[in-house]
């Protein structure tokens, strides 16, 4: 067992599936936590948010299910090629994350002009820093920009072999670009470049727009829990696409 306590969350209503309800597992470190351990926390389906993890423990509904990306076998489909085509004028920077108000503006920006606020207070520069960056474990922050204009930010959590992409905002009057598509396509190169194994995309809900378009992804990998025993596997059918 590593070093962390659980505890069960509150149930709440569902974002995803609204009229259902929602509970977390809440994971707490003990300690500052090894690159071995964050690896075991991600293949077991957690999440990061601060210090904390979480996993999916929803009383009647199983419907958001973790999913990875073997990153010696992803290959880009004919639509992805399009948008790489489309960004290779980007200027990306790879290294520790940073908050300022720059990226605290570009942030609140991409939350309420695509209605993803769930209250009307914009975030500060203490609590971007408190979700995304003061985190005990290697995070690192990929950095889009057009010339000196900053478009998208992505932060992306990395243990001993593996990583998981944490967020991405970007600026929605460059939504034409599909940047959330080219920087999940960037994370994948570096990170394969520098011989990590597995991305960890977070839940992917094949009847919510919102997280079914991982599964654009592939091949990849959704964690099978329902017999009681984690595993992951393949999905069949109309999961992985390759348009």
């Amino acid at each position: 067992m590593g070093h962390w306590l659980t505890r069960a969350g509150q149930i709440e209503p569902c974002v995803y599936r609204p009229g259902l309800p929602s509970r977390y597992e809440i994971i707490i470190p003990t300690q500052k936590l090894t690159h071995d351990e964050v690896d075991a926390l991600h293949a077991e389906g957690a999440r990061r948010s601060g210090w904390l993890f979480y996993k999916n423990d929803c009383p009647t509904c199983n419907a958001c299910t973790p999913l990875r990306i073997e990153l010696a076998q992803f290959h880009r489909s004919k639509s992805q090629r399009r948008v790489w085509r489309t960004n290779e004028d980007l200027i990306i920077h790879v290294g520790p994350p940073k908050v300022c108000a720059e990226r605290v503006e570009l942030y609140n920006k991409h939350l309420f002009r695509r209605g993803l606020n769930t209250n009307a207070s914009e975030i500060t520069l203490e609590s971007y820093s408190q979700w995304l960056v003061e985190s005990g474990i290697a995070t690192l922050e990929f950095s889009y920009h057009d010339n000196q204009r900053l478009l998208g930010v992505g932060l992306v959590d990395v243990g001993s072999q593996d990583a998981s992409s944490v967020y991405f905002y970007f600026d929605p009057d460059f939504s034409k670009r599909s940047l959330g598509v080219f920087s999940m396509l960037k994370e994948i190169e570096w990170l394969h470049a520098h011989q990590f194994r597995y991305h960890y995309l977070g839940f992917y809900n094949r009847s919510c727009k919102a997280l079914r378009y991982k599964a654009a992804f592939g091949p990849h990998e959704l964690l099978d829990s329902e017999q009681g025993e984690l595993r992951w596997q393949r999905p069949t059918g109309d999961h992985n696409s390759s348009s």
